[in-house]
C-alpha cells in the first residue's frame, strides 16, 4: 500500500515538472518574439504632415501580436498630386506651357513685344479706321490654339495674304496676343472684354473666354447689358443670355437710351421690345425704335434727300411696329404725340386713331 501511495505522489510531481517547464518554454518564446512594426512611410512624407510618427500600440494581454498604428498616407497622396500638378501644363487647351519649360513666360512675349523672328502679319482694324499691323509668330499661335494651326499649317491651307484682317479693335487683340504669348488676363473695360470673349470663342481659348464670362457677369453695366446679351446669344448660351436679358428687363427704360440700343442687331431690337410691351409706354418705345432706325440708316451712309431719307428710316422699322401697343393710348395722347409724326402714313394714323376711340 506504501508503494502504490509513494508511486501515485512521483506521477504527480513528474506531471507539474512538466506543466511548469512548458509555462516556462512558453514564456520565454514570448519575451524573444521580435516586435513587428509597420512599414515606414516614403521619405518626405512626415516633413509635410502634420501627423507626427507613432509607435505601435502592444495589448496589455500577454501572447497578443501587436497591434500597428495607422498610417499616415493623406501626405503621401498630397505629394503625389503635387508631382503630377507639376507635369502637367497650366491650361489644357490654351496654354501649351508647363513649369518644367526652358522658356519662361516672360521671354516669350518679349519675342511678341520685340517682333523678332515674326513669320505673320495681321492687320486689325474695324472697317473705317486706321488699320494696325501686328507681327507674330506661327508656331507659337499655333501651338496654342487649333484655329491657328488649321489656319497655318493645315492639309488644305489656302494661300494667305500678306497680312490677315481682323475685324476688331488693336487693343482687344494686342490683349489676346499678351495672352497667348505671356498667359497674362486684362480686362481694362467691359466693351475691350466682349471683343477679346468674341475672338477667344473663334480662336478656341476655352479658358480665356471663361475668364472673359465671369468678368462681363460681375462687372458689365447698364450700359453694357445689350452687348454681352447680344454675345451670348451668339454663342448660344442660354442662361448666360436669360441672365442679361432679365437684367436689360428690369432696366428697360435705361437701357434703351444707351448707346449701344442704336447699334443693336434687329433680332436683338425685336426680343428686347417684346419682353419690355408692358413695362414702357407707347411713346418711349416708338422714340427708341425710331433712335434706332435713324441710326441704321446713318450707317449705311446712304446720301439722300430728307424725304428719302425718311422712307429709308420708314423701311427700317416698318417690320417692328406691330410690337409698339398704341391701342393703349388715349385719343389725346395719340394726338399730341404722333399726330404730326412724319415717319407713320395719314392712313395709318386715322386707323390708329379709330381703333384707339371704339375700344
Amino acid at each position: 500500500m506504501l508503494a502504490s501511495l509513494a508511486g501515485i505522489f512521483d506521477r504527480k510531481s513528474k506531471k507539474r515538472r512538466t506543466i511548469g517547464k512548458k509555462e516556462k518554454d512558453a514564456e520565454k518564446s514570448q519575451t524573444l518574439q521580435p516586435i513587428r512594426r509597420p512599414p515606414m512611410p516614403p521619405s518626405g512624407c512626415c516633413k509635410d504632415s502634420k501627423q507626427a510618427l507613432t509607435l505601435p500600440a502592444f495589448s496589455k494581454k500577454r501572447g497578443k501580436a501587436p497591434v500597428p498604428a495607422p498610417r499616415p498616407l493623406a501626405a503621401c497622396a498630397n505629394l503625389t498630386d503635387k508631382a503630377a500638378s507639376e507635369d502637367a501644363p497650366d491650361n489644357e487647351c490654351d496654354n501649351w506651357r508647363t513649369k518644367n519649360t526652358r522658356c519662361k513666360d516672360t521671354e516669350i512675349l518679349q519675342l511678341y513685344l520685340t517682333g523678332q523672328l515674326t513669320d505673320c502679319s495681321f492687320s486689325v482694324g474695324k472697317p473705317g479706321e486706321d488699320q494696325v499691323t501686328f507681327k507674330c509668330h506661327r508656331i507659337i499661335l499655333s501651338s496654342t490654339s487649333r484655329s491657328f494651326e488649321k489656319l497655318f499649317f493645315s492639309d488644305e491651307q489656302k494661300a494667305l495674304p500678306e497680312a490677315i484682317s481682323i475685324n476688331a479693335s488693336p487693343v482687344s487683340f494686342d490683349l489676346v496676343m499678351k495672352y497667348i504669348y505671356g498667359n497674362k488676363i486684362l480686362f481694362p473695360n467691359p466693351v475691350t472684354c466682349v471683343e477679346m470673349c468674341k475672338m477667344a470663342y473663334s480662336w478656341n481659348l476655352p479658358h480665356l473666354a471663361a475668364a472673359a464670362e465671369n468678368y462681363l457677369i460681375s462687372k458689365a453695366g447698364i450700359e453694357h447689358y445689350l452687348i454681352t446679351f447680344e454675345m451670348f446669344s451668339e454663342q448660344e448660351k442660354l442662361s448666360e443670355k436669360l441672365r442679361f436679358l432679365n437684367l436689360i428687363k428690369r432696366n428697360a427704360a435705361l437701357v434703351l437710351k444707351t448707346k449701344h440700343w442704336l447699334f443693336a442687331s434687329k433680332e436683338t431690337v425685336r426680343e428686347v421690345l417684346s419682353i419690355c410691351r408692358y413695362l414702357l409706354l407707347a411713346q418711349e418705345k416708338f422714340d427708341a425704335l425710331l433712335a434706332w432706325g435713324t441710326a441704321q440708316v446713318k450707317r449705311d451712309e446712304k446720301i439722300c434727300a430728307e424725304d428719302e431719307f425718311i422712307k429709308e428710316v420708314r423701311k427700317k422699322i416698318c417690320p417692328l411696329l406691330t410690337l409698339i401697343d398704341f391701342d393703349l393710348l388715349s385719343p389725346k395722347e395719340f394726338a399730341s404725340r404722333f399726330c404730326q409724326e412724319t415717319v407713320l402714313t395719314a392712313e395709318e394714323k386715322l386707323d390708329m386713331l379709330v381703333r384707339i376711340v371704339l375700344k
